[in-house]
């Protein structure tokens, strides 16, 4: 037997229409004992804002500034990633160290050339950060010296790791309102004390 199956209606489509994007709703106002996961942008609902490796240095501040983030994945056409670039690093003194090394102008830097490469780069565990609060994704940034932390994923099975959030500290300072201080845990002779975000 034939089914029949009617035609939907369609209609025009007005001038002012827009499109769903993935969004992530994170609390506007945190303590230190908030929990992480409450400063985590969490990739599987925020999509991440990658760039080649190959792409010209200028195309980074693009971006960062049209998607107002100061942290992109590099990638490669397989969606691997290569490594991170932060705003940190196209405004610091890396581009100047490359072009004192090599020549050319600021327009010859690439990607790639001044990426923190993924060998190098200090992940957190989903697992852990789940159990942990804001104080301690702040002290763990701190002492690391860094501004942002990339969470991953590891596939109970296959043992594949999976790029699943990035914690910032400018969004923690935002989100906390005004600065904080956070004792940290004594670490051989010369460590310990608190830090603020």
């Amino acid at each position: 037997m034939e089914s029949f199956y009617a035609p939907l209606p369609q209609y025009s489509l007005n001038s002012e229409v827009t499109y769903h994007r993935p969004r992530q709703e994170l609390p506007d106002s945190v303590t230190m004992d908030s929990p992480a996961l409450f400063v985590m942008t969490d990739l599987r609902r925020i999509p991440a804002v990658t760039i080649d490796p190959g792409a010209p240095l200028r195309s980074v501040i693009k971006k960062m500034g049209g998607e107002d983030v100061h942290l992109l994945l590099v990638t490669d056409a397989r969606h691997r990633v290569l490594g991170l670039i932060t705003s940190t690093e196209v405004m610091g003194e890396k581009p100047v160290r490359f072009l004192e090394q090599g020549g050319g102008t600021y327009d010859d830097i690439l990607v790639h050339h001044i990426m923190t490469p993924h060998e190098r780069l200090e992940v957190l565990l989903m697992e852990d950060v789940l159990k942990s609060k804001v104080g301690h994704i702040v002290a763990t940034l701190r002492r690391a010296n860094r501004r942002h932390g990339l969470v991953v994923d590891v596939d109970a099975k296959t043992k594949g790791e999976t790029i699943r959030g990035i914690i910032s500290l400018s969004q923690i300072r935002r989100q906390l309102g005004t600065d904080a201080t956070v004792a940290v845990p004594a670490v051989g002779a010369a460590a310990g004390g608190a830090v603020s975000v």
